[in-house]
């Protein structure tokens, strides 16, 4: 058994091309792979704070020098680090917008 993380960047549920692919693997793991147990992760729909001072600063502070702000600032991302170490398998279907991105001159 392998915990499979599938995290989907895209904005649009309807109308996705990203998510597409996404979901043809995840159909055919779990057809080959029946026991496998998947977690799922909207990282284009759920909201997650903003990376800011205090995040950055919390995380260059030893766990033992964390105060209680510090440890609310680095909270959720601690969490989700401890999650995507948990899993074995990770799927990550982004969008690519303005895909015929071209250099200045």
């Amino acid at each position: 058994m392998k915990k499979v993380l599938v995290i989907n960047a895209s904005f649009r549920k309807e109308r996705s091309y990203s998510r597409k692919p996404t979901r043809l693997f995840v159909e055919n793991r779990k057809l080959k792979h029946p026991e496998d147990v998947f977690t799922y992760r909207e990282a284009g729909i759920e909201i997650a704070p903003n990376i800011d001072v205090h995040r950055i600063a919390a995380a260059f502070i030893k766990r033992a020098g964390r105060t209680a702000a510090n440890q609310r600032a680095i909270k959720m991302s601690n969490e989700l680090v401890k999650e995507f170490k948990e899993h074995d398998i990770y799927v990550i279907g982004t969008f690519m917008y303005n895909w015929p991105v071209q250099g200045g001159r």
